[in-house]
């Protein structure tokens, strides 16, 4: 006969709350995921495209560790370098410094902050 040793929740709200964090938690996965993607477009598109910048590394992680420096009411903002291809892999020196912020939806980028050569 199994036992419980807890205290059964009322109508199943802890099952509800349960749930309805798994949601929270992968919406807010797709947020940052496409956060990641507009900022890190709109650095490539600022820097010559694909055959002439890329990004660090950690803007292809969908987490951004490392390049996402804030998240807040105003949006993610998304601190990175940049160079020409291959420069990371070859260990070359980065030639861009890029901040951008995307919307609290992920889905914009309100305003770049930064970019300059580096």
């Amino acid at each position: 006969m199994a036992q419980w040793f807890g205290t059964p929740s009322p109508s199943g709200t802890d099952t509800n709350s349960t749930f309805d964090r798994i949601e929270a938690a992968k919406t807010d996965s797709q947020t940052r995921q496409r956060a990641v993607n507009i900022a890190r477009a709109k650095a490539i598109s600022l820097n010559g495209g694909l055959a002439n910048y890329r990004p660090e590394n950690c803007m292809f992680s969908s987490q951004a560790e490392g390049c996402l420096i804030r998240i807040d009411s105003s949006g993610f903002i998304f601190r990175f370098k940049g160079g020409a291809p291959g420069w990371q892999q070859y260990g070359w020196s980065p030639s861009y410094v890029t901040e951008i912020r995307v919307s609290a939806d992920g889905r914009e980028v309100t305003d770049v902050i930064e970019n300059s050569r580096y």
